[in-house]
Parts: structure tokens; sequence; C-alpha cells
């Protein structure tokens, strides 16, 4: 059975919502799969569901949501304005998005971020044939503070 994570840019990814505590996503998801910190530094441990292909990262005082990244996973659809988006070469993918709402590119052509929406997609090389590996979604302010 494939699962679906639909994004909402600015809300959130398959009802896990930015501002929501660890303790609520973890009553709406189940106990994660894995969790590592980062670093020693890292206040949190950043908590993965779905053989890696989503993992949640939390601020705050108490344990919220902040940053969701998601990338291709076995039985994994990620849905960005209902287009799959590690189902398609990089290229299609930017025409298709690029279509909707704009794109700043970076690090020579490996990352895309679209402040605006708090988006970010990540490619290891600059090659359009090949699908993006990483897709970061934030809460407000995540990326456009920074762009």
């Amino acid at each position: 059975m494939t699962t679906k994570l639909t994004i909402a840019p600015l809300s959130g990814v398959a009802g896990v919502g930015f501002g929501l505590s660890r303790a609520s996503v973890i009553t709406a998801l189940g106990e994660p799969q894995r969790s590592f910190k980062r670093s020693p530094f890292s206040t949190y441990a950043i908590d993965i569901w779905f053989d890696g292909s989503m993992q949640v990262s939390y601020v705050g005082e108490v344990p919220w949501v902040e940053f969701i990244e998601l990338s291709r996973g076995p039985d994994v659809d990620v849905l960005l304005f209902d287009i799959a988006v590690f189902d398609r070469p990089s290229g299609e993918l930017l025409d298709a998005l690029k279509a909707r709402v704009d794109w700043e590119e970076s690090e020579n052509g490996c990352s895309f971020t679209c402040p605006s929406m708090e988006l970010a997609l990540r490619r290891s090389c600059a090659d359009d044939a090949l699908p993006f590996e990483s897709l970061g979604v934030g809460e407000k302010g995540y990326y456009s503070e920074y762009s």
C-alpha cells in the first residue's frame, strides 16, 4: 500500500502542522521508526517515519514542529500541488512548479528555494534528467528570512 504525503505549504505535511507538539506528531503518526541528533549541540532529535521519507525537526521550550524534510522512499508518494515530486526528472518538475510559483536557484543548480512558500528542493548534481533527492518544507520565515 502506498502512503501519500501531501504538502500544504506554510501549514505542514500529511496532517503534521508547523507548531504542532512532538507528542501530537507521535499521536498522529505513531512512534518514530528512528530518531537522531544532527550534532551533539542539537537540542532535540529529528524523528523519522516512512523508512526515512519523512524527517521532522523541532524547536522551542516544549518541542514543536519547525521543519519537515521529505525524500523518495519505498511505497511513498510525495505530492506538491498534486504533482508527484520524486517520480519525474528534476527539470520536468521544476518546469511544472515554476508555472505556479517563483523559485530561486543556488549552489550551481543543485538547490532551488521558494521563499514565499517556505520550500526548498535539493539534488546532488545539476542534472535535469535525474529526480530531486529531497524537499524541505519550513514554517513561516524558515527560508524567506534568509532570501
